[in-house]
């Protein structure tokens, strides 16, 4: 039950800065992100997105503008982009055998929308 109480206590205690130092992550450090990254959960573990690292600042300048003028985007030490990822949904029906699943049994093929 301590676990617990810890655990909730670090939900509630959490935050989000957006002031950044000026100090450099480390390649450690970044590994550590993106694997935490593809360990958080998703619907059916499916992890269907994408992610991008920007580096560019040009590319960062540019995403301050389309992501609502954010000015700490252009500023952020380490960028990293998520993007729903319908390539690859489509990529894992393929694989899973659904299309030929479907025309067997005379089911439509589902594709994403917007809202997925």
């Amino acid at each position: 039950m301590n676990n617990l109480l810890k655990n909730l206590d670090v939900l509630m205690n959490r935050k989000s800065v957006r002031a950044y130092s000026d100090e450099k992550l480390s390649e450690e450090i970044k590994n550590a992100i993106i694997e935490s990254t593809l360990r958080a959960p998703t619907a059916g573990n499916m992890m269907m997105y994408s992610i991008i690292e920007v580096t560019d600042e040009n590319l960062k300048n540019k995403l301050v503008e389309t992501c609502d003028n954010q000015p700490m985007i252009g500023k952020a030490p380490y960028l990293l982009l998520f993007l729903a990822d319908f390539q690859r949904w489509m990529d894992y029906l393929k694989t899973s055998g659904v299309d030929e699943y479907n025309k067997e049994n005379n089911i439509e093929m589902y594709h994403p929308g917007e809202g997925d």
